[in-house]
C-alpha cells in the first residue's frame, strides 16, 4: 500500500510538469502568432542587418544604411569611397574632392595654395608667405625690420625684437635711460629697471622712505613698509599697539587678541 501511494504521488507530479510544459508551449505559440505581443520580446531583424552585440536592436551590415525599418545598399558617387560605417551617408569624398549636392566635386585650388588635410573649411590653405583674402591667396607684404609670423590671426608678420608695429611699419622702440626692452607686443615695448618707475617716456627713481623696502611686483608706488610699520602718506610710521593687540599677518596693521574685538581703535570684549 505504501509503495502504491508513492507511485501515485510520483505520477501526479509528472502530470503536473506535463501540464506546465504544455502551457508554456501554448503561450509561446500565442506570443509568436500575435505581432504586437511578440514585438515586445523579439527584435525583427531586416535583411542585410544583424543584431547588435549589446542591448536590444539591430544594425545594418557594412555597405548598407538604415532607411525606415530596413537596410538599403549604399551607392557611393563618383570620386567617393565607402566608409564602412552606417553613420551619415555611409560614404565620403576622395582627397581633393568635397561633398556637394549628393556628389563629390573637385576642389579648385587658387594660386599659391595647397589641399588641406582638414575636413572643414574650403578644402585648401594658402602657402606660407600668403594669406587668404576673398577666396584667393595674396602675398604677405613684410615691412622693413619685420618677419613672417606663422600665427593664424593677425597680419601674417611681426616686428623684430626692439621694434613695434605702427601703421603697417616696424618702428624702432626708444628705450629711456634705466629701462629695458620687453618681449610683449602690447604697451610701450619697454619697462623700467628695479628701483625706477615709468613717468611718461622716462624712468624716474623710486624714493623709498625710511623703514621701507623696494618691491618687485610692479604695482603701486614700488615700495612697501617693513613689518611693524604702516604707510601714512609717503612715509612709514611705527604701529602703536593698543592693549591686548598684536601685529597682523601682513605686518602693516594690527588685530586684537582673542577673544577681544577691534572697537574704535581699541580691543574690547563685546
Amino acid at each position: 500500500m505504501k509503495i502504491n501511494s508513492i507511485t501515485a504521488n510520483f505520477r501526479k507530479e509528472i502530470d503536473a510538469y506535463a501540464i506546465l510544459l504544455h502551457t508554456l508551449v501554448f503561450l509561446t505559440f500565442i506570443a509568436i502568432s500575435n505581432p504586437s505581443f511578440a514585438q515586445s520580446f523579439l527584435d525583427k531583424i531586416p535583411e542585410n542587418a544583424e543584431k547588435i552585440s549589446y542591448g536590444d536592436g539591430w544594425q545594418c551590415n557594412i555597405g548598407f544604411i538604415k532607411e525606415g525599418e530596413g537596410c538599403s545598399k549604399i551607392i557611393a558617387p563618383e570620386n567617393a569611397y565607402l566608409t564602412g560605417s552606417s553613420f551619415r551617408l555611409g560614404w565620403a569624398c576622395n582627397h581633393g574632392y568635397r561633398e556637394e549636392n549628393g556628389g563629390c566635386k573637385a576642389i579648385i585650388l587658387p594660386e599659391n595654395s595647397y589641399l588641406s588635410t582638414s575636413e572643414y573649411g574650403e578644402g585648401w590653405e594658402c602657402s606660407r608667405g600668403f594669406r587668404e583674402i576673398g577666396g584667393s591667396c595674396d602675398k604677405i607684404v613684410i615691412p622693413e625690420n619685420g618677419y613672417l609670423d606663422d600665427r593664424i590671426y593677425g597680419d601674417g608678420w611681426a616686428c623684430d625684437f626692439g621694434y613695434k608695429a605702427i601703421n603697417n611699419e616696424c618702428v624702432l622702440i626708444n628705450v629711456p635711460e634705466n629701462g629695458y626692452l620687453t618681449k610683449s607686443n602690447f604697451g610701450s615695448g619697454w619697462e623700467c629697471k628695479r628701483g625706477y618707475y615709468a613717468s611718461d617716456v622716462s624712468c624716474a627713481p623710486i624714493k623709498v622712505p625710511e623703514n621701507a623696502y623696494l618691491t618687485n611686483n610692479g604695482r603701486g608706488q614700488g615700495w612697501k613698509c617693513s613689518r611693524g610699520y604702516s604707510m601714512v602718506g609717503a612715509n612709514c610710521d611705527a604701529i602703536v599697539l593698543p592693549k591686548n593687540a598684536h601685529i597682523d599677518y601682513g605686518g602693516n596693521d594690527w588685530e586684537c587678541n582673542k577673544p577681544f574685538r577691534k572697537v574704535n581703535g581699541k580691543c574690547s570684549i563685546i
